[in-house]
């Protein structure tokens, strides 16, 4: 995929093709197991920063007041969220709301 950005990338600003057309000419650009690394390549491309550990780092830290809006909720959406949360700090952190010695989500997600 390195080798081919240029011409992609050219293919995209001259021709502005379709998405469906894009997918027909470069399926890999779409595959979930590639997908992934193909978003990490490319910000690295255009940035010379890594990705992933820049937003696993700003999750990691904005994490708090995520779940504190999440759990600020009202209403059935509110209610909804609280369940999700408490399962899944639970399951996942083995804490309960509000406790303490919470892992970071990094450790989470590469679980």
């Amino acid at each position: 995929m390195n080798t081919t950005f240029a011409h992609r990338r050219q293919e995209v600003i001259n021709q502005c093709p379709s998405v469906e057309d894009l997918k027909d000419r470069w399926p890999a650009l779409f595959e979930a197991s590639i997908f992934v690394f193909q978003i990490n390549d490319e910000f690295q491309r255009l940035t010379t920063k890594h990705l992933e550990p820049r937003f696993m780092a700003k999750l990691d830290q904005d994490i708090p007041k995520l779940l504190s809006l999440f759990h600020s909720k009202g209403g059935a959406l509110g209610h909804r969220l609280r369940v999700i949360l408490d399962v899944l700090l639970q399951v996942f952190l083995g804490a309960v709301p509000g406790g303490a010695g919470v892992t970071p989500i990094t450790q989470v997600v590469r679980a």
